[in-house]
């Protein structure tokens, strides 16, 4: 059967509206588009965009182009994630730009740290040389820039300096 409508179709609440512009809307009475639902919505299955998904909020934006943003209305590559992101499981990576710090394993300093001043930290967050392990008060092993390399002592003086007592 048919159901023709001269007007408008109006339900009692706003479960469904349709206006006389053809524009419908779910949860609301005045659409600001051809079809907008207001609330919550469960879609199963497939779902195609043919232009431009836009979120009213930043959480996450598709380009016309395939770029999609989290966190962002403007994504700069592919895939763009703005704020701090969790990965769990596997990734592979072609390559790898850090544009700050860079840490491999945890934020904690009992990892991989790598510093945009291109210093290098094992167990430390904060090296304080080129390459640093264990850094500790006192402790540990330094390569300052000038490639010189220092045990126990941050600013080694000669090719290898041992601070403290030492056996051979």
């Amino acid at each position: 059967s048919t159901l023709t409508v001269g007007s408008t179709l109006t339900a009692t609440s706003t479960a469904l509206f349709a206006t006389q512009g053809g524009s419908a809307g779910i949860g609301t009475t005045s659409p600001a588009r051809l079809f907008s639902v207001q609330g919550n919505s469960y879609i199963s299955g497939v779902s195609f965009f043919g232009d431009t998904l836009t979120a009213t909020s930043s959480a996450y934006f598709a380009t016309a182009g395939g770029s999609l943003g989290i966190g962002t209305t403007s994504p700069g590559t592919l895939l763009s994630v703005h704020g701090n992101s969790l990965i769990s499981g596997t990734s592979t990576v072609g390559s790898l730009i850090a544009t700050s710090t860079l840490f491999v394993g945890a934020n904690s300093g009992t990892s991989l740290a790598v510093l945009q001043s291109g210093n290098v930290g094992v167990g430390t967050t904060t090296p304080y040389a080129r390459f640093a392990v264990g850094q500790t008060s006192g402790g540990g092993l330094y390569v300052p820039s000038a490639g010189n390399v220092g045990i126990g002592i941050s600013d080694p003086a000669a090719l290898l300096h041992v601070y403290g007592n030492s056996t051979t």
